[in-house]
């Protein structure tokens, strides 16, 4: 009778929605609006659509990104050249992939060169992607700052304390905090969500966001992503896993982020007191149902999900013996659904919330050689999750190409 309360518990955490808006709910017209109105030449109008797209779904990067770019290109239309280079900046910060970003920073070079009538600051601009800031270089858009949006800012609070306590909550509000002018504040998010990713897809998108959209947006250039993926991927060790040799990367991070909760206390999610400790009794309560081969396959696998969840909004992967207890769940069970779920887990329990994957690839070493000490080949199950983490690793190489050298403008823009 003792375990009535905990699965009623259990069956309503797994079915709860997430705070994060329903994407289906997006009206795709309002860009089509926009656009109308633009070329109508009503210049407010189109503004205060675009902005209604940032506002009612800030949960969309793509949507977000094109909206703020637009709002940058009619304000330079509209002849307001000084507020477009602000909103350009926005638009630098806030894009999602690096070809975004490159064209952010193509229009951002054209206002400047607009408003000064001059192209030496656009090409100061453009010089800057390439070195960062070494040699003198500077970033003109440090100087140019951002717009002053507090109807925006006011929306996306809200947003933020609904997100919620996931990895994809804490996504959510780094874009938030990028389309408000904050990139500080949007690294940590990105940050947290990495320490809190545990599914293959959160964590290779965590993964890529924390070494490219993160970092460029508080640098200002991506210059050395190369570097911010080799930590990510190697930790501070690089590829030959030991110190102090010439492949170290060093840490991208240092004096960027601030001091974290301890493992447990729910990030920067904001939990109270109470909600923390109902949590840590949800996940104490539900480990005994995943550890008890008594109970039913599928209420172990439900009660796994359960725990991990409840891990993740604690932000607690890696807490002591946790990893071993899940390597023994990978180990000792044959229900697939069991192992699925279990693997999945015992990579984030390596990881420990560092922010880099060394002690997840030592992981895989020690389970190659697990199951070649019993000359059998891994179940299914291990040997996708591999493939899933091989292709996390190769997607972080590929950000380490240099960017493609810009060309200097000649003359000065017009709109």
């Amino acid at each position: 009778m003792k375990r009535l309360p905990l699965l009623l518990l259990l069956g309503s955490f797994i079915a709860s929605p997430c705070l994060v808006a329903d994407t289906a709910a997006v009206k795709p017209d309002l860009f089509k609006e926009a656009k109308t109105a633009l070329a109508a030449r009503q210049f407010d109008a189109a503004l205060d659509l675009y902005e209604r797209a940032i506002i009612e779904h800030p949960e969309i990067p793509d949507r977000c990104w094109a909206a703020q770019q637009a709002i940058a290109n009619t304000l330079a239309v509209k002849g307001d050249l000084a507020e477009a280079a602000k909103a350009a900046h926005i638009a630098l910060d806030c894009a999602p992939t690096s070809q975004a970003f490159d064209e952010s920073v193509h229009l951002a070079a054209k206002i400047l060169s607009a408003l000064d009538k001059d192209v030496t600051r656009a090409n100061q601009l453009l010089a800057f992607q390439q070195t960062g800031p070494v040699n003198g270089a500077v970033n003109p858009m440090e100087a140019i700052g951002y717009p002053s949006q507090p109807d925006r800012e006011k929306a996306l609070e809200k947003m933020r304390e609904q997100a919620g306590d996931n990895a994809a909550a804490s996504r959510l509000r780094a874009y938030t905090f990028l389309l408000a002018g904050k990139p500080r504040e949007a690294l940590a998010q990105f940050a947290d969500a990495f320490h809190r990713a545990r599914s293959p897809a959160s964590l290779q998108t965590a993964a890529l966001e924390l070494a490219s959209t993160g970092l460029r947006a508080l640098r200002g250039h991506r210059g050395d992503q190369a570097k911010a993926a080799q930590f990510i991927q190697f930790g501070p060790n690089g590829s030959d896993g030991k110190p102090k040799t010439e492949d170290d990367p060093g840490d991208p991070f240092e004096g960027l982020l601030p001091a974290f909760p301890a493992g447990g206390e729910g990030g920067l999610a904001g939990l109270s007191t109470e909600d923390v400790g109902t949590l840590r009794r949800l996940r104490d309560g539900v480990r005994l149902y995943v550890g008890d081969p008594w109970v039913r396959p599928e209420l172990r696998r439900d009660a796994s999900i359960v725990m991990q969840q409840t891990t993740e909004a604690l932000d607690d992967w890696g807490a002591p013996g946790q990893k071993d207890w899940y390597l023994q769940l990978v180990y000792g069970t044959d229900i697939r659904s069991l192992l699925d779920t279990s693997i999945v887990a015992v990579q984030a329990a390596a990881r420990s919330r560092a922010l880099h994957l060394a002690e997840v690839t030592a992981l895989w070493k020690d389970i190659d050689a697990h199951y070649a000490a019993l000359g059998t080949q891994p179940p299914a199950s291990i040997s996708a999750a591999r493939k899933q983490f091989d292709a996390t690793m190769t997607a972080l190489c590929r950000l380490q190409a240099p960017p493609a050298p810009e060309k200097p403008l000649a003359k000065p823009m017009t709109f």
